[in-house]
């Protein structure tokens, strides 16, 4: 007896909360896109209004130079109305991401570059349908902090020092709400 209520509870409980969500829309979103300094990145995104997220991208060019990059962004949607989605079309960005880039010849990595950078950005969703869109967003980013480990003529050259570089910075992706 014991047993056949804790079926019809189980039961129950599983059927309010699978046939009535909570929420209209997932909170989940993962995506696929190009952008700099994200290069060619897969993202993960968790969220509503506010949303937090992060990617991981990779570049090769092809003077074999290699670009790895990972961020975490979080994402602010404050204004305009969509047909598919409850969630605001426009959006502030505050990203700060990590960057590797080295030769790939080179096995010890004699002349790798790393810096950590901060992007501030302002973009825009398009919902394709309930699940589907696209995201576009510009800005800049600042080179924050920059690692050189190389080698220039006679003498090897370490260090951090501080880059107050500004440069345009965007991102265009493909999302899909899971």
């Amino acid at each position: 007896m014991r047993y056949n209520k804790i079926i019809f509870l189980l039961t129950f409980t599983g059927l309010l909360i699978f046939s009535n969500p909570i929420f209209s829309q997932s909170k989940f979103e993962m995506s696929g896109g190009f952008g700099i300094p994200n290069w060619l990145n897969i993202g993960l995104k968790y969220g509503s209004k506010i949303q937090i997220g992060s990617t991981i991208g990779f570049l090769q060019m092809p003077d074999k130079y290699i670009y790895k990059s990972l961020s975490l962004n979080i994402y602010y949607h404050f204004a305009g109305k969509s047909n598919f989605s409850t969630q605001s079309p426009w959006y502030l960005n505050g990203g700060i991401g990590y960057q590797n880039s080295y030769d790939q010849d080179r096995i010890n990595h004699s002349n790798d570059e790393k810096s950590f950078f901060i992007y501030p950005r302002i973009g825009r969703t398009f919902n394709l349908s309930k699940k589907t869109g696209f995201n576009f967003d510009a800005g800049v980013f600042f080179g924050a902090i920059y690692y050189n480990n190389s080698f220039d003529g006679l003498r090897m050259r370490n260090g951090f020092e501080f880059v107050d570089a500004v440069m345009p910075s965007g991102s265009i992706s493909f999302f899909f709400r899971l």
